[in-house]
């Protein structure tokens, strides 16, 4: 999707939680809204992060896009 014609749109996020397990781990979770050509799309994201010596890096990113309205 990223190639196509128009850019990549705007990414917000309606709400996210984040729960830090100890100092250099935490995980960050909610809903992305994404608008692009005159259409909005909803989806679940999930991002594990580690602190490292340069600040917090994410690890893994996850991102599930519900149906298209």
């Amino acid at each position: 999707r990223a190639a196509e014609p128009g850019g990549l749109g705007a990414l917000s996020y309606e709400w996210f939680e984040t729960l830090q397990f100890d100092v250099n781990t935490a995980v960050v979770s909610g809903r992305a809204v994404m608008t692009r050509g005159g259409k909005t799309h909803r989806g679940l994201f999930t991002r594990i992060l580690r602190r490292t010596a340069d600040g917090w890096l994410i690890v893994h990113d996850q991102l599930a896009w519900g149906p298209e309205a």
